[in-house]
């Protein structure tokens, strides 16, 4: 296997990881309105608009980013996706 070889893989495996977080949140979302005690529509807002900024900012962020080397730039949006699960499996407000 090749580097560019392992190189699609890792970025299947990091676009499937982001894909699959609003499906996987739809699933569990009546248990994720009990347990922070907020209605089902208000929860399935919140994953809707982060659905709607995932099929806006797909469209630009290629181009604003293109300049960049694409590794560097993909290792930063990967880094921050994951910051951002790991906060908010810990969060213990609805709104973070």
């Amino acid at each position: 296997m090749n580097r560019n070889d392992l190189m699609i893989i890792i970025m299947m495996i990091g676009t499937f990881g982001i894909v699959s977080t609003e499906l996987g949140v739809i699933g569990i979302l009546p248990q994720i309105a009990s347990y922070f005690n907020v209605g089902i529509d208000q929860a399935g807002l919140y994953v809707s608009c982060f659905s709607l900024i995932i099929a806006i900012t797909s469209l630009f962020i290629p181009l604003v980013f293109s300049r960049y080397d694409r590794k560097k730039t993909f290792i930063l949006v990967l880094s921050v996706f994951v910051i951002a699960s790991v906060v908010s499996a810990f969060a213990k407000n609805f709104y973070i």
